[in-house]
């Protein structure tokens, strides 16, 4: 008897935790700018493994703008915020002609994440990425938040993502003389576009980043998105 109440205590723990670890690992593993990883994506939704994020020296650009909510974007932001454990904050009644807001956040200077992530402290992430096409490094986010960083972000003069103190990737932003800082966990991203790596070598034959191509576009010309083919090619060429 006392086995049996047992059993029925540990099955009844697995069950009612499940929920809970689950809904830690989403908030845990929730997409961000700058994340690198892999992307699936299904009829139903998409799903972005994080593996890490690069090391930044020196701040990176980015572009902020506005949209009023549509009804598919909505739905996204639903999904997301549902997928946290969340109730949503915002509410959409498409027949009113006042919309909620959200942000568009994209890394404006594509040179300067592909010259960091060549840089020499990020050889183990460059090296991570060189060995599996399939990462990609996320460029585009849509978020939401309360109305005073909202408006921080589209009233500044400029915005750009840095390593904070403690190695983490942050907004700062300008506004005239004033320096502020937002920490991307605050912000509710609910959609977000992935770039991957074309690569290409230095003329000492080192494999490097060239280019990001995003969208499904292809690589540019000399240049391969899979980093073992410099190797076919270059043996090709001294034979």
């Amino acid at each position: 008897m006392q086995t049996r109440l047992y059993l029925l205590l540990s099955a009844w723990l697995i069950v009612s935790c499940a929920p809970v670890r689950e809904m830690s690992n989403k908030e845990k593993h929730m997409p961000s700018i700058g994340d690198i990883g892999k992307h699936s994506k299904s009829l139903v939704h998409s799903t972005f493994h994080k593996v890490g994020t690069p090391s930044l020296k020196d701040p990176i650009a980015l572009s902020v703008m506005e949209f009023p909510f549509t009804k598919s974007k909505f739905k996204k932001y639903l999904e997301m915020e549902t997928a946290k454990g969340k109730k949503p904050r915002l509410t959409y009644v498409d027949s009113l002609p006042n919309k909620p807001k959200y942000l568009c956040v994209e890394i404006a200077d594509k040179i300067g994440i592909k010259e960091a992530l060549n840089y020499a402290h990020n050889n183990g992430v460059k090296t991570y990425l060189e060995n599996d096409d399939q990462y990609t490094i996320i460029t585009k986010i849509a978020v939401t938040s309360d109305k005073a960083t909202m408006t921080a972000l589209t009233k500044s003069d400029a915005i750009s993502l840095i390593d904070n103190r403690n190695g983490n990737i942050t907004l700062e932003v300008l506004k005239g003389q004033d320096r502020s800082f937002i920490n991307l966990s605050t912000m509710e991203v609910f959609d977000y576009e992935v770039s991957g790596f074309c690569w290409g070598e230095t003329k000492y034959g080192k494999k490097q980043i060239e280019a990001l191509s995003s969208n499904g576009e292809s690589c540019p010309r000399g240049t391969e998105k899979k980093a073992y083919k410099l190797d076919n090619s270059t043996s090709f060429l001294k034979l």
